[in-house]
């Protein structure tokens, strides 16, 4: 694994799983690749979420003529109303969770807001996931390069609205820990790497 000192530059993801921030802590700094060339098929549009049933995945859909561009040029298809079905799924899913009364309307808001570019949707999901950590580290958008790969890290098990009737679901969006753990979140991002130096 590379050193600390090393900067290692991450992929911009929607609503990012548990590993991306956790591998951002342990690089000591949120370094985001700027404009990459987009790949499809990955969570840059794609959330992972828990249910009383299990993962769920949903996929925002993209103007397909604008696939084989830039990441910042992929544009949002609104012909479906995914606005809606998503803010339903997670309503479903976290409205009971402890912190979704403090957190979901904030990332409501800005799933409403009905951005262009799906560069643009994701980055201010991550911004406000910031405000919602209150992380400390600086954060800096890199020129194009080759990004990191994102590694598997150990997920501290953390509670989880539907855990009664469900195992522990680790590395599902970062959604997922806010609204379950709230003013938490931080720590158990931290605790992940202090389980990783252990090994």
């Amino acid at each position: 694994m590379e050193g600390l000192m090393t900067t290692r530059v991450f992929p911009l993801l929607f609503a990012a799983p548990f590993n991306w921030y956790a591998n951002q802590i342990q690089n000591g700094e949120w370094a985001i690749a700027e404009d990459e060339k987009f790949e499809r098929q990955t969570h840059r549009n794609r959330i992972e979420y828990g249910t009383f049933q299990g993962i769920r995945t949903f996929s925002i859909p993209l103007v397909h003529s604008t696939l084989n561009g830039r990441y910042k040029e992929v544009k949002i298809s609104y012909s479906q109303h995914w606005q809606k079905q998503l803010l339903n799924a997670l309503q479903t899913s976290y409205g009971k969770s402890p912190f979704y009364e403090y957190y979901g309307y904030r990332f409501e808001k800005i799933i409403m807001e009905k951005h262009c570019y799906l560069w643009d949707l994701n980055m201010a999901i991550f911004m406000e996931s910031l405000q919602c950590l209150k992380s400390e580290m600086t954060f800096e958008i890199k020129e194009p390069q080759l990004t990191s790969e994102i590694y598997n890290q150990p997920v501290p098990k953390y509670y989880q609205v539907f855990s009664e009737k469900s195992t522990f679901m680790p590395n599902l969006t970062i959604l997922d820990l806010l609204f379950n753990e709230g003013p938490n979140s931080n720590d158990i991002l931290i605790k992940s790497n202090q389980l990783l130096n252990e090994r």
